[in-house]
């Protein structure tokens, strides 16, 4: 008798918004011309390849990774970056079929997952998080925040 195994849960890569703010903050810094005339996309997957994966399956191992990551990868996340936006700006590339744009859906779904640390969050589970992050919000006081 043959068992499958179903993977009901997710996995992500720590290590990619790392890289991608790296390079928005080193492109912020150049004169405005040079970075309009850099592909972000580009720089952060060539950073990237070059950078060590920190895949996570938890929300406590996706912030485990993000300050492993942040504490003793930084310099090399930093190095990577400029390797990347150097990269970025040759003009004559091998391979310039750029993959399709993500479903803007899913981008969405993505930048939800950063902005409330839960890179478990999907379409099933989105109403009852915000369910539960809207009551939390509720339930401390203003006050509360303020004070820690």
């Amino acid at each position: 008798m043959t068992t499958t195994r179903t993977h009901s849960s997710t996995y992500h890569n720590a290590m990619e918004p790392l890289a991608s703010v790296e390079v928005e903050r080193q492109l912020q810094q150049l004169p405005p011309e040079v970075a309009r005339s850099i592909d972000p996309n580009e720089a952060i997957a060539y950073a990237l390849n070059r950078l060590p994966p920190l895949y996570a399956t938890t929300i406590e191992g996706w912030h485990w990774n993000q300050e492993r990551g942040h504490n003793s990868l930084q310099e090399l996340i930093t190095l990577a970056a400029s390797w990347g936006i150097r990269e970025a700006q040759r003009k004559q590339k091998p391979f310039a079929t750029p993959l399709p744009k993500k479903d803007s859906s899913e981008t969405a779904l993505r930048a939800l997952q950063v902005l409330l640390e839960r890179p478990d969050l999907n379409w099933h589970n989105l109403i009852p998080v915000l369910e539960e992050r809207f009551h939390e919000d509720l339930v401390v006081s203003p006050f509360d925040r303020m004070a820690g």
